[in-house]
């Protein structure tokens, strides 16, 4: 049975984008400590199967789950992976995660990022969105800049900020410095205390687990028949310059 005060969230975002140093931010962790997630910068994921940390922060057992980089460009992980490991979270964050956090690094939006969070969506369902935090990363590029991140939202792609619309604008930016990290993390916490009361204190069910590996399944399914009909056309074309 679930503790009481216990808060369970779940990072999905890409490698490289801060989704690792957020989760050791909201636990409290520093460089120096032994028992963090791996936020080490690099070109390949670090993240390959969903970890998570368990402990008191405050008066408050947090629960932390970090996935795979779920935008990854290099080919290393597949998209149905990734989503079929990030369901898994389900479990592990048994009986389901009270927020989604969905780390986005301040900079360029690609079509890539979009398709995936699009696939998220259908995957995991509308219910995804309603326990959805949009976390920014890199606040201190706009700090430099002196750009505050209501002015920055102004300047976003029409879908990014369609879907900010769509969390009912819950997001927040963030400096994944671990320096005076304090401030940040009671605002993330107010908006998730914020977010699990809006939706009556439930949690996305891990009920849900298998009906979103079926949809997980299909996708794969799709994939491989398009692969197939590529590979038939190819042929095709190869006999007939013979």
């Amino acid at each position: 049975m679930a503790q009481l005060n216990e808060t369970r969230m779940v990072l999905i975002g890409r490698t490289g984008g801060g989704k690792s140093s957020t989760g050791n931010m909201i636990l409290g962790k520093r460089k120096e400590d032994e028992e963090r997630f791996d936020d080490k910068t690099s070109g390949s994921s670090k993240t390959k199967q969903c970890n998570y940390i368990k402990e008191l922060v405050g008066r408050k057992m947090i629960q932390v789950v970090d996935t795979p980089g779920l935008f990854d460009t290099d080919g290393e992980t597949k998209t149905t992976d990734s989503l079929m490991e990030i369901a898994k979270c389900l479990i592990v964050s048994s009986p389901g995660p009270h927020a989604f956090l969905l780390v986005l690094s301040i900079g360029r939006f690609t079509p890539e990022i979009e398709k995936s969070i699009r696939n998220l969506r259908e995957t995991f369902g509308e219910d995804f969105l309603s326990r959805t935090i949009i976390v920014f990363t890199r606040k201190d590029d706009l700090d430099h800049d002196k750009i505050s991140i209501e002015d920055w939202k102004k300047t976003v792609p029409k879908y990014l900020a369609t879907l900010m619309e769509e969390c009912n604008q819950r997001y927040i930016a963030i400096s994944n410095r671990y320096e005076d990290t304090e401030v940040q993390v009671n605002e993330l916490f107010a908006l998730i205390d914020e977010l699990v009361k809006s939706n009556g204190g439930t949690y996305y069910s891990s009920a849900r687990y298998v009906k979103v590996e079926t949809e997980i399944r299909k996708m794969e399914e799709m994939q491989k028949a398009e692969i197939e009909q590529q590979r038939q056309e190819a042929i095709k074309s190869h006999s007939a310059q013979r």
